[in-house]
């Protein structure tokens, strides 16, 4: 068994079934120190955060790493995926490849280059605002996992912005129900805050914390997850996410880091072309 069919046996049931509560959970935990402020003073804004434009044409790196422990084994996985807006229309529908660069995983010390595994995935959104992904090359155990996981992350803030405008501080209710990708109805519940602004490459981003539950009974999970997203006010574009999650996947403790960036415009630009 290869190193990365070993990754699936060991995490996916966790990384699957709470893979989307990962993404907008990817924010951070408990233990994430408190937000600086840009002002000293209270801020009594009220800001409007919009759902993410897309453009044709637009291209983004992001550096995603996984840190997962199921039971007594520790896995980390480290990736660098381009993201490339094939085609965009005004009402919302898209097409986006995504193209890994790097893949890196060390399973319980083993460390494995996973760029062969990988496949590349394209992203679409249609006008009803139905997402689907389609994939090319790499093996099945690693498609089954990353599709998924680039169909999320695309939209992924989308399903946790008020609905009206908010200011610092304020709380909101967020609900999703999904089809888990080994089945099983995938329910994540819980609240969410703007807790402030940051600056993150240089933009003035809108910071989001959430904390909420993810139930799969069919996948047997049950998982805790805190979070906080960056946003960019104009684009509505993921900027960074740091998430933390505790549960059980099949009877067994699970936890799980995760980190996201957007790589900057300079980096990105001297990095090599993806295959």
């Amino acid at each position: 068994m290869n190193t990365f069919a070993s990754l699936s046996v060991r995490i996916s049931r966790l990384t699957r079934a709470t893979l989307l509560a990962s993404a907008f959970a990817a924010g951070a935990c408990i233990a994430y120190p408190a937000l600086a402020q840009d002002t000293k003073a209270a801020d009594t804004t009220a800001y409007t955060l919009a759902k993410r434009v897309f453009k044709t044409g637009d291209v983004n790196r992001y550096k995603l790493g996984m840190k997962v422990h199921l039971g007594d084994m520790e896995s980390i996985v480290n990736l660098l995926f381009r993201e490339t807006i094939q085609d965009a229309k005004p009402g919302g529908e898209f097409t986006a490849l995504n193209q890994f660069e790097t893949a890196s995983a060390n399973i319980g010390g083993s460390e494995q280059d996973l760029m062969a595994f990988l496949p590349t995935v394209t992203v679409m959104r249609d006008k009803a605002g139905k997402l689907t992904n389609k994939t090319e090359g790499g093996i099945d155990a690693a498609s089954a996992q990353i599709s998924g996981m680039m169909q999320s992350l695309s939209t992924m803030q989308e399903a946790y912005l008020p609905k009206t405008p908010v200011k610092v501080g304020d709380k909101w209710k967020v609900s999703v129900s999904t089809t888990g990708p080994a089945g099983g109805a995938q329910k994540s519940a819980g609240e969410a805050t703007l807790v402030g602004t940051e600056i993150i490459g240089g933009v003035k981003s809108y910071k989001l914390k959430v904390i909420a539950e993810v139930d799969n009974k069919e996948q047997d999970v049950k998982a805790h997850t805190e979070s906080t997203m960056n946003l960019d006010p104009d684009s509505g574009k993921l900027l960074k996410m740091l998430s933390k999650v505790d549960g059980t996947a099949g009877g067994m403790k699970v936890s799980q880091e995760l980190e996201l960036n957007l790589v900057p415009t300079e980096k990105a630009a001297a990095a090599p072309v993806a295959k």
